[in-house]
């Protein structure tokens, strides 16, 4: 761990956890800018493979972040860009899972399907999956209209392009779902996603209850 909210300096944490073909590597970390941040982040990765990346920051901070990302030499993976609550002095902040490979076999490389991009993990005997923002877009990439028909465009959207990659909604194990008024829009987000689910041959028990 180095830096703190009030020295100013970046802060940055990292873990790893080893396992018997790779090692993973997670690291937290947040500055005042983009470019300190990704600087401390490319020094803290030490050469891993970024397989997911969260990026937290203003609204209109992701161009900083994307140019920020390239001067670091951090700029093919596909990241979500999350904004953060107005009014604060935080910064922009990111979380990141990567890898070490032990053997040479394994790769992580960037996917792009029609919906989103993503970063695939492929070695003997597995291959793991990780997309970016997919959103509740039509086919000409403008959002549906209403929650009702973007809840809906998500998940059909998901189900497309784990199928173009060769997965299915059985293979998924964790999902991410931001919504900007959840208190608003969670009843009719749960229900759509309920039925999406039970479409994909996945219920929510033997009892039948909704997700």
């Amino acid at each position: 761990m180095k830096g703190s909210k009030q020295s100013g300096e970046p802060w940055v944490v990292s873990r790893e956890l080893v396992r018997p073909t790779w090692t993973e590597r997670h690291v937290s970390a947040r500055a005042r800018t983009a470019a300190a941040l990704y600087s401390a982040v490319a020094k803290a990765l030490g050469g891993a493979l970024v397989v997911q990346e969260r990026v937290y920051g203003p609204a209109g901070g992701r161009a900083d972040v994307l140019a920020a990302r390239a001067a670091a030499g951090l700029d093919e993976a596909p990241l979500t860009y999350l904004r953060a609550k107005s009014g604060g002095d935080d910064g922009v902040a990111v979380l990141l899972w990567s890898v070490v490979p032990h053997d040479l076999a394994m790769t992580v490389r960037t996917v792009q399907t029609r919906a989103c991009r993503g970063r695939l993990l492929e070695a003997p005997d597995l291959r793991m999956l990780w997309l970016a923002e997919i959103a509740g877009t039509r086919s000409d990439g403008a959002l549906a209209e209403g929650v009702t028909r973007q809840a809906e465009a998500m998940f059909a959207n998901a189900a497309a392009a784990l199928s173009e990659l060769d997965f299915s909604y059985a293979h998924v194990v964790r999902t991410w779902i931001y919504v900007r008024r959840l208190l608003d829009w969670y009843g009719e987000l749960n229900r759509v996603r309920t039925g999406a689910y039970r479409s994909f041959g996945i219920d929510g028990g033997p009892d039948g209850r909704a997700f």
